[in-house]
């Protein structure tokens, strides 16, 4: 199989995630026990504690899938002290890799990884090249100017003019593809002379939309080298008055399989009387009834215990999510239900008792840490209260697809259909302070109760860049629906 992937990549494997193991202590990029060994995925999001015990060196070699191969950003590797990179092999959306075998030290000269498994004379040559393209990224990144900030009123041209990979941590317009291939499943289910939608400015059908993505799909080769495509294959019809844009994120939850100290925050599953009492009286129990008057105790219904209340309420907002477990372990969970009770948000809810300025969650939750004893008052004010179900993969939109990050859009469906191509731009919040202007091809998979309109909310991938840029995205910036001429 590696000779076979050697020879697809031109005799060159640059490894599109950097795998590394810690010895004895947490990675830096995501919750972990310190007794645990931990294989790490380094790229927009971070998979952690696989189960392996300390030491551990039997365990039989794990498949892990991929959407967007691209190479490893290892700037926050170079902290790390005990490093092994262990053997790979590139294949189709998906990585091969087992832990028996290291393969020696990463290099962390440039921004890309070089792992490589090959005769010596090969190794070398490959070595030689592998440097030679990695010093080349190197200057070129450093002399590549950042973005003009996203204007509202800024045209097509000069928005296609700045579009770049690189804005949506992506290495290549190719990359593109499995998300392309999602929505093109989507779209090509439904009747395709049926309307997608119709409204003012905007009238396409299910058979427009696969002829667009059709297009897109088969044009991927050629972006990187001729992004004038962009404009000359597609009809960019401007959405009117722009949009307001926010974000959303797989939060990380640490969790325990049982109750104990530290972990008393039930996650729960869709009670099985929850159909009967809805059908009844319209509503289930609020969430000051299951949470004070514990309705759901002892019911079998405990999925997991948080250790933090504020983190399963953030969950209940993003209805997905990951729990990393204090033994190692991880699962998905997904939303399964709610109790039809009306949103309010805490945001809003501490505005209106003058607790905060903004009310963003990263301000929300700097209160709920100064204040403890009353995270209870102000999370049972909101009556609404969301179940969940353990899953087998990440955050899944409206399509039954899982989302991709900085790809994957929610949006008003009557607005903007499932399956539409939409160029969209923003100046997105940094961690560092200020903006980055972020503008991209994304793909509408994905739907949300408060997305009405014209507001678009940008699934940001998971780990704590995500967080921030969901937590703090709130601004207008253009949008076009693009279609094939």
């Amino acid at each position: 199989m590696l000779g076979h992937a050697l020879s697809q990549q031109a005799r060159l494997v640059l490894v599109p995630y950097l795998i590394y193991k810690m010895e004895g202590r947490p990675a830096p990029l995501a919750d972990g026990c310190p007794n645990i060994e931990q294989i790490i995925i380094a790229r927009r999001r971070t998979v952690t504690a696989l189960g392996l015990a300390h030491r551990q060196d039997d365990a039989p070699p794990l498949h892990l899938g991929i959407a967007h191969a691209q190479a490893a950003d290892v700037g926050t590797a170079c902290t790390l002290k005990k490093v092994q990179v262990f053997g790979i092999v590139k294949h189709a959306h998906g990585v091969c890799f087992t832990i028996r075998h290291p393969m020696g030290q990463p290099y962390f000269r440039g921004r890309k990884i070089m792992h490589l498994k090959a005769p010596w004379c090969m190794l070398a040559a490959l070595l030689l090249a592998g440097l030679a393209l990695t010093g080349c990224a190197g200057r070129q990144k450093a002399a590549t100017p950042p973005p003009p900030p996203v204007a509202m009123g800024e045209s097509a041209a000069f928005f296609a003019a700045h579009l770049a990979p690189r804005h949506q941590e992506l290495t290549s317009w190719k990359d593109l593809a499995p998300t392309v291939r999602k929505s093109l499943r989507y779209v090509n289910s439904k009747p395709q002379d049926d309307i997608a939608v119709d409204r003012p400015g905007l009238k396409v059908s299910w058979g427009d939309l696969a002829r667009t993505l059709t297009r897109l799909q088969a044009l991927l080769p050629r972006l990187d080298n001729e992004p004038e495509l962009f404009t000359r294959e597609f009809q960019w019809v401007a959405v009117p008055n722009g949009i307001q844009y926010s974000g959303y994120y797989e939060p990380y939850i640490r969790a325990s399989r049982t109750r104990k100290p530290g972990y008393t925050q039930a996650i729960y599953a869709l009670p099985p009387d929850l159909k009967r009492i809805r059908a009844r009286r319209g509503r289930y129990y609020d969430r000051r009834t299951i949470e004070e008057k514990q309705i759901l105790a002892g019911r079998g219904l405990e999925l997991a215990w948080a250790a933090d209340p504020v983190d399963v309420f953030f969950l209940e907002i993003q209805g997905s999510g990951r729990l990393i477990f204090d033994d190692g372990t991880q699962a998905y969970v997904n939303y399964a239900g709610q109790n039809g009770h009306k949103y309010k948000s805490s945001g809003r809810i501490m505005r209106e008792k003058g607790l905060l300025k903004r009310g963003d969650i990263f301000e929300q939750r700097q209160w709920f840490k100064d204040n403890p004893h009353r995270v209870r008052e102000i999370l049972n004010e909101n009556p609404s209260y969301v179940f969940f179900r353990f899953g087998h993969r990440g955050p899944t939109g409206a399509m039954g697809q899982v989302v991709d990050e900085w790809l994957s859009l929610a949006t008003d469906r009557k607005f903007i259909p499932l399956g539409a191509v939409v160029a969209y731009g923003v100046n997105a919040p940094r961690e560092e302070g200020g903006t980055q202007a972020l503008r991209g091809i994304g793909f509408a998979q994905d739907v949300g109760g408060a997305i009405k309109r014209n507001r678009i909310d940008i699934f940001c991938g998971g780990g704590q860049r995500a967080n921030y840029v969901a937590s703090h995205l709130d601004a207008a910036g253009p949008a076009w629906v693009l279609l094939a001429r």
